[in-house]
């Protein structure tokens, strides 16, 4: 009898919107059924009631640590902690995922109360003491997720879920009601993150706007240096490289190449500069990234793909003009 596993994913919420929607994209594909109360606000013990139910009707438990601890109870413990501590205790099978390296997170997204750091170091610490994994991009967290839910599938074998027909007890199609109910909660998460996802702020950064690119030359990349371009310059690299659908280290290499060029030399985009340009244009709302069965592939893989703004952009940069209309300064 086919089964369907439900998957508690416990995380802050506002610095982690990508890294959750790569986490929950990841489960659907294994035909899991992700559930979250991130959207419920817990300051209540009879909205912690409800967590904890939810936690109850999991098959397993998946925490993300990043660079905040989140919102805390009147004892000054924060409710993913708890959340994970109470996962324990009923005895879940549980996976961590904790950022490798956090010393790289956006000062936008780490606490800055020392009290407050303390309390994550320590909760990182306990983490990984159990089964964990280490991500350091939303693109990646998803593989990770992958891989260690089907090698815990395999060890920690779970109840699962059936479809309603082959439900034989009144129980049994309660719950699937809050099944489809969770569902539902699911898919309102999903349509509020990519609300928040296509909100561009004003103040990014954009067009004609000036950026540091730094790079290593040679191969052995111990040299490093800086190169100063227009975000419309790197659009029209990473646009045209999105028309093929391209993976994360095609763009790379694409980006590379382009930057040999300019410079003039044999050099390498560093990580930090190509994830710089990655979350930029996300932020601007020009591209998303997708899980597609590519042409002669045998399975899919996370592509960045243009959005309609981002093709309406390129197109504006790109194509031909008349005459008497005006060039563009940005996009």
């Amino acid at each position: 009898m086919e089964k369907r596993y439900q998957v508690f994913v416990s995380s802050t919420f506002t610095d982690l919107i990508d890294e959750r929607r790569a986490v929950m994209q990841a489960l659907l594909e294994l035909d899991c059924i992700p559930a979250g109360m991130e959207l419920f606000p817990a300051s209540t013990d009879d909205q912690w009631t409800l967590i904890q139910r939810v936690i109850d009707d999991c098959d397993y438990y998946l925490v993300i640590v990043g660079g905040r601890y989140g919102s805390m109870d009147a004892q000054g413990i924060s409710y993913t902690e708890r959340e994970y501590d109470y996962a324990l205790q009923q005895g879940k099978p549980v996976l961590g995922f904790v950022h490798g390296q956090p010393g790289d997170i956006p000062a936008r997204f780490t606490d800055r109360d020392a009290v407050v750091t303390a309390k994550l170091e320590a909760f990182r610490s306990k983490v990984q003491r159990r089964m964990c994994r280490f991500w350091t991009n939303a693109d990646g967290l998803g593989g990770v997720v992958s891989r260690s839910y089907v090698q815990l599938l395999k060890t920690h074998p779970a109840e699962g879920w059936v479809k309603s027909r082959y439900a034989k007890t009144t129980e049994d199609l309660e719950k699937v009601n809050q099944m489809h109910e969770q569902i539902r909660v699911l898919e309102q998460e999903i349509a509020r993150l990519r609300e928040i996802g296509n909100s561009v702020p004003a103040n990014l950064a954009r067009g004609t706007d000036v950026v540091r690119i730094d790079y290593f030359i040679g191969d052995q990349q111990k040299d490093r240096d800086t190169a100063e371009v227009t975000w419309n310059d790197i659009f029209l690299v990473v646009g045209e490289a999105c028309m093929d659908l391209p993976g994360e280290w095609e763009v790379h290499g694409r980006l590379c190449d382009w930057l040999c060029v300019l410079v003039q030399a044999r050099v390498t985009m560093t990580e930090r500069s190509f994830q710089k340009v990655k979350i930029q244009f996300y932020g601007l709302g020009l591209l998303r990234m997708e899980m597609l069965m590519r042409r002669g592939a045998k399975t899919a893989m996370l592509c960045w793909v243009l959005t309609e703004a981002g093709r309406g952009a390129l197109a504006e940069l790109v194509a031909e003009k008349r005459p008497e209309a005006a060039t563009p300064s940005s996009v």
